[in-house]
């Protein structure tokens, strides 16, 4: 993890210095190289982009006497897009990234199993997770040429690589996913991006359809939760701030 965010940040102050030497060049001057070219060239086709953010994470309960309160967590990856068409600003983009999520669950049962004069009734999940988004975003152009509004509208798919869940009742800790949470998880993605130049930022929140519970007797904690398969269920959600730099 160390290495990818040296390397992303690595890229991000080369491109920096690119655009400034690109910037002092005399007026009427043409930049020289594909990437100067390709950096102000604020109108292109397709780009690449690299960023990074912060989550806010919660999973939903239903069914379940259940309450839950969100965690910050950390997200860095890369995103590519191209134009579907010449004759509309429409963009598909993709990307892909390491997503740190998890929630504050206080079940609405001490576990049966152990002494009533327990430590605190909460679990904590700590989920590492892979995030694959698909969206479409339309690129509205204001009044200055190089700002843009970028409302955007997709899926996502969310792959659990590891974590852990801290009961602070029995004070132990299990795996995120071991006879716990299911490791897949899918949904709908909404939100509006910004762009000045190469620089963009983006506000989305994920919707997730998928239950994470699965099936009875998988979920670890199905009697404390109070859980069943007739009308329970937990979902993802997710708020997420992003800044990145594209070319």
């Amino acid at each position: 993890m160390k290495k990818i965010i040296i390397t992303a940040i690595a890229l991000i102050i080369g491109l920096s210095i690119n655009a400034q030497e690109a910037r002092n060049m005399p007026v009427g001057a043409k930049p020289t190289g594909k990437i100067a070219a390709r950096w102000n060239n604020y109108e292109r086709s397709q780009y690449f982009s690299v960023r990074t953010g912060l989550n806010v994470s919660q999973l939903y309960f239903s069914g379940m006497d259940v309450s839950s309160s969100s965690i910050a967590g950390f997200q860095i990856g890369f995103a590519a897009g191209w134009q579907l068409s010449s004759r509309t600003p429409l963009f598909a983009e993709v990307g892909i990234s390491y997503s740190g999520k998890g929630a504050s669950v206080v079940p609405p049962n001490v576990p049966p199993t152990l002494p009533v004069e327990g430590g605190y009734n909460k679990l904590r999940y700590r989920m590492h997770t892979l995030n694959i988004p698909v969206v479409l975003k339309y690129k509205i152009r204001m009044n200055q040429r190089n700002f843009s509004i970028q409302p955007l509208f997709g899926v996502y798919m969310n792959l659990g690589m590891g974590g852990n869940c801290q009961d602070f009742w029995s004070r132990t800790t299990t795996g995120s996913f071991d006879d716990n949470l299911d490791v897949f998880d899918a949904g709908l993605r909404l939100g509006c991006g910004m762009a000045y130049t190469n620089f963009y930022m983006e506000l989305t929140y994920d919707i997730g359809l998928v239950n994470l519970a699965g099936k009875e007797g998988k979920f670890r904690y199905t009697d404390r939760m109070g859980y069943d398969d007739f009308d329970g269920g937990i979902r993802s959600g997710n708020l997420a701030i992003t800044l990145g730099v594209e070319f």
